[in-house]
């Protein structure tokens, strides 16, 4: 995620202009904690509905954040505890949110997937550098882009002490790089679509292990 510095806190997350509040109620703040410390936290606000009596009210949740599984559960068991909710919205949640998997019912969740993160390699060689891999298995990649052509670029030792501009056989190609470097899109499922090309036999396999990331990404705000 974007990090976040003690301003940012103050203005974008924690800050709760009257103007902002479209209705709803005021900013809730909570922190969950374990043994004493922090482990987890929620921002959300209540927008109060009765319709013929009953309640239509929604709890329109900001953020909420566990440090783990358990305190995840643990702020969400806190949030479906709400009374006289009739419904919960949030947005900016990751792909592979565990609330889905603990729940008993993870349909009743009314789940909608859709884009979050928009990145485009421009320096691949330094991107390869930044990010770490799973593996120290060698891989030469050819990455075609029209707009930033770059070619051959090579993760040496899983990335950790090279990359760089290569002459040189690939293996898997136009694979959607942005994507991949995130460890989002699995190329083996690319290569299935006509979206990668395996020049060497186990090198598509071979980038699904070095580029393998758990959790997915996820930015839980916007930018």
């Amino acid at each position: 995620m974007i990090s976040r510095t003690h301003e940012s806190w103050e203005l974008r997350q924690l800050d709760d202009r009257p103007s902002d509040r479209h209705g709803a109620g005021p900013l809730i703040r909570v922190l969950f904690e374990r043994e004493g410390k922090p482990a987890g936290y929620a921002l959300y606000r209540h927008r109060t509905d009765f319709v013929e009596g009953r309640s239509n009210s929604t709890l329109e949740i900001r953020e909420a954040i566990g440090a783990d599984i358990a305190a995840t559960a643990a702020v969400w068991r806190y949030l479906f505890d709400i009374d006289l909710m009739a419904q919960i919205h949030v947005e900016y949640m990751p792909i592979d949110h565990p609330l889905f998997f603990l729940l008993a019912e993870p349909r009743r969740l009314r789940l909608r997937a859709q884009d979050g993160i928009w990145l485009r390699l421009v320096d691949v060689e330094s991107a390869l550098r930044a990010r770490s891999f799973a593996s120290s298995e060698q891989l030469v990649l050819e990455v075609a882009d029209s707009f930033c052509p770059e070619r051959g670029l090579l993760p040496d030792r899983g990335g950790r002490d090279l990359a760089r501009r290569r002459r040189g056989r690939p293996a898997p190609r136009r694979a959607r790089a942005g994507e991949r470097l995130h460890g989002r899109l699995q190329l083996r499922s690319a290569g299935r679509c006509g979206l990668v090309e395996e020049l060497r036999p186990g090198g598509i396999a071979c980038a699904d292990r070095l580029f393998i990331s758990s959790p997915a990404p996820w930015c839980p705000e916007m930018f």
